[in-house]
């Protein structure tokens, strides 16, 4: 069967599972050691009519698909809009305790057209689940995509599904100093369009592998950069990628969970404790 609108698909096709894009991972459990210290707190974001960031559907109690007292949350911003200057942004979604082995993931335009649809499996959770698009999808800035993340709980009755929504909001360097000279009286600094460069991103997060230490300073600068513009998806994944290239910087930690804190989700940060160190 095929089919392209959102609404006919879900829950009715079947999906090629695609693990270059998908990848399951924990945040690590950091101890003390050396580091920059940012002040990285996201700013309020509008509210844009998108729908709550965590999961209202399936049930609860001891035949329940989720466990815990945490409930399936992306982490997004508070207003569940996910700004980004990538083509291929990755999204991210904490999932409690399930006997549930696969989710569903689906990118839909402002027309209702399946961008991107995907299935993963689900292992070892509670945990943080991260998609990135793949190269064959190129969103396309100051459009508005819609994202549906779904824990398939039972395969043959779709509807007892735990799922959440929000919104991809693809923007470009030029748009965002557009939009900073109208609230501000000042546009972007070429410096700041050089930092702001995808390619730049691209390039510090490639030489974690070959210089951590310099690529480190750089992409601490870029997430404060990225953050104090309201671009949540580099922002994450810049912490995400230092987290797992430097699991036991304390003071990382703390900038995660500063993070986290300011656009409320401190609950989920708390889950994957600062064991051995002390948040700000």
């Amino acid at each position: 069967m095929s089919c392209r609108k959102y609404s006919s698909c879900l829950g009715a096709i079947a999906f090629a599972l695609s693990l270059e894009a998908v990848t399951f991972s924990f945040l690590a459990l950091p101890l003390r050691a050396q580091s920059i210290e940012i002040s990285l707190r996201f700013p309020q974001a509008r509210d844009i009519g998108a729908p709550a960031r965590t999961g209202g559907g399936g049930q609860r109690g001891p035949t329940a698909c989720l466990k815990g007292n945490l409930p399936l949350t992306a982490l997004t911003p508070t207003n569940n809009g996910v700004k980004t200057l990538l083509d291929n942004p990755t999204l991210y979604w904490y999932v409690p305790e399930t006997r549930a082995t696969s989710a569903e993931f689906i990118v839909v335009d402002d027309s209702g057209d399946t961008v991107y649809a995907t299935t993963l499996p689900l292992k070892n959770t509670p945990g943080i689940v991260e998609v990135t698009l793949p190269d064959t999808v190129a969103l396309i800035p100051g459009k508005e995509y819609t994202w549906h993340f779904a824990v398939v709980c039972y395969p043959k009755n779709r509807d007892r599904d735990e799922f959440v929504r929000g919104l991809i909001l693809p923007t470009s360097v030029d748009i965002l100093s557009q939009e900073l000279l109208q609230e501000t009286g000042k546009g972007l600094t070429p410096a700041q369009k050089e930092m702001l460069n995808p390619e730049e991103l691209t390039k510090n997060l490639a030489q974690l592998k070959t210089n951590p230490q310099e690529a480190k300073k750089r992409l601490e600068q870029q997430a404060q950069e990225y953050s104090q513009l309201g671009v949540w998806s580099e922002t994450l994944t810049i912490f995400t990628q230092l987290s797992k290239a430097f699991p036991n910087d304390c003071n990382l930690a703390n900038e995660r969970q500063e993070l986290l804190n300011s656009v409320a989700l401190n609950e989920i940060g708390q889950t994957f404790s600062l064991r051995g160190c002390q948040s700000n």
